[in-house]
């Protein structure tokens, strides 16, 4: 359950596919390497080891943030858009969109109803239905993600 534990095992097919000079090389190599399993279609089991860190090895280590929305979204182009077309793709797309707009409206809402004493009912609704819009489209498309993984069983 501990992907940053480094003790992985992965057969040479799998290994082949998904080319060893493309896997990150920092603190985060071992969740770049699930993302490519997943996206090609190899199968991950967990398989209990006891954790066991040498001299000056900390527990606890994070990965980045910045690294795991890199691999997402190469995971969407690479599994969603050129393997395998899946339209879940343009619900993240258009929810994360509806989502960004609705916070610039409702921070435009805000200012015009302070500085220039505008009505903040139409705006603020606008940017709430916004809000409410963008956040189904990426649960759906959520939910269309999982249920991709369980017909394909992997993971």
């Amino acid at each position: 359950m501990d992907p940053q534990n480094k003790y992985t095992a992965i057969s040479r097919t799998a290994l082949e596919r998904i080319d060893p000079n493309k896997i990150y090389t920092g603190h985060g190599d071992c969740n770049d390497i699930l993302v490519r399993l997943n996206t090609y279609g190899f199968r991950a089991v967990n398989v209990s080891y006891p954790l066991r860190y040498t001299l000056g090895e900390t527990p606890g280590k994070r990965c980045n943030l910045y690294v795991l929305f890199k691999e997402f979204l190469w995971r969407m182009k690479e599994k969603y858009l050129i393997l395998n077309f899946h339209p879940l793709v343009f619900f993240y797309f258009f929810g994360i969109v509806c989502v960004v707009t609705s916070l610039f409206l409702g921070i435009y809402a805000l200012y015009e109803k302070i500085v220039g004493m505008e009505p903040l009912f139409i705006r603020a609704a606008l940017a709430l239905i916004l809000l409410f819009i963008g956040s189904m489209l990426i649960l759906f498309a959520m939910l269309f993600d999982m249920e991709q993984e369980r017909n394909i069983g992997i993971f």
